[in-house]
């Protein structure tokens, strides 16, 4: 069916209808890909996988996906700076994706030259999660 340039009145539908975020599981161990996942699982993998993602370093990936976490640990910043920016950080790469609402609760907490953060993620379905890393 092609469309008339000459009719005024067309019915715009749209479908708000959420798509599944069905994906495949990643194994961290072996770096293999076992099986599907959807709903709650392929959430947690997500947030695993952006934050672990260099942000602009792999051209697969377009800018918006990653995080600039270990840019931001390997300059020279203060401590008390580093405590401000990594939650910055952390939730502007998460709230890119639309199943999540908002990324709180952020504790941290350094030995060394390594950063254990701990935060809360909140989607948009509902559940909540805590979230544990090391940086």
């Amino acid at each position: 069916m092609a469309i008339d340039p000459f009719r005024q009145n067309y019915e715009v539908v749209t479908d708000d209808a959420r798509m599944p975020s069905k994906t495949y599981r990643l194994d961290r161990r072996t770096g293999r890909v076992r099986r599907t996942i959807d709903g709650e699982d392929a959430l947690r993998q997500m947030i695993w996988t952006t934050l672990e993602t260099d942000r602009y370093r792999h051209l697969i990936y377009g800018a918006i996906y990653g995080s600039e976490l270990r840019q931001l640990i390997t300059d020279d910043l203060t401590p008390e700076l580093l405590r401000t920016e990594i939650p910055r950080v952390i939730r502007e790469a998460l709230l890119v994706d639309d199943r999540i609402s908002a990324v709180t609760k952020f504790e941290m907490s350094s030995e060394r030259d390594a950063y254990f953060i701990r935060f809360n993620v909140e989607a948009t379905d509902g559940w909540r999660m805590d979230y544990e890393m090391e940086v």
